[in-house]
């Protein structure tokens, strides 16, 4: 025993000094996943390590360091095996490929809707009117329905007309047995 009622270690430090310098290391390597009493454990394994590894007496920054040290490997070590890799202190979940196939994205998503609407295009772009697939054609190149009617060389109004008669033709081919969804209300362009 040393003064106090202190366990002694070695180099003059005690199991108290130990303890404390434990906490402070554990505080100061904060991670996610880990509660403060891992923290401190972990940095007291550091901590006695760096110590009974040592040829000289280290300093007590020396011991908090290797503790801070030991528990930022752990917590390195266990995230990198769920697929992040944490090179810079400022890399964050997301910063692997497999980190977001681990966590975010469980199931592969479906390219159902994908190969639908490329099928379905197909087959129901036929049913249209030679000037409705002008139409469409040139509302799509060109973005506004002013533009597009200059384009297809008509006025405004007949072009409109046009490419109304083209999605009801176009939404009673998609719909074909079924009852066809309400038209949209707001078309996305106008604002541009």
């Amino acid at each position: 025993m040393t003064r106090n009622g202190e366990i002694p270690v070695r180099y003059d430090y005690s199991m108290e000094h130990l303890d404390a310098l434990a906490k402070l290391a554990g505080v100061k390597a904060w991670t996610h996943g880990l509660d403060p009493w891992e923290r401190t454990a972990l940095a007291w394994e550091g901590i006695v390590t760096a110590l009974y590894g040592a040829t000289t007496r280290p300093t007590s920054a020396m011991l908090m360091q290797a503790g801070t040290r030991a528990v930022l490997a752990w917590s390195s070590a266990t995230q990198r095996s769920h697929g992040v890799r944490w090179h810079h202190p400022w890399a964050g979940p997301g910063s692997s490929p497999r980190f977001a196939k681990y966590w975010w994205h469980p199931v592969t998503p479906s390219p159902e809707e994908e190969i639908v609407e490329k099928l379905a295009l197909v087959q129901v772009w036929p049913t249209l009117t030679p000037l409705q697939q002008e139409s469409l054609v040139a509302l799509a190149v060109h973005g506004t329905y002013i533009d597009a009617a200059a384009a297809v060389g008509v006025g405004y109004f007949t072009f409109y007309g046009r490419v109304r008669e083209a999605r009801r033709r176009f939404f009673k081919s998609w719909y074909q047995h079924q009852t066809p969804a309400a038209p949209p209300g707001y078309d996305t362009r106008r604002g541009a």
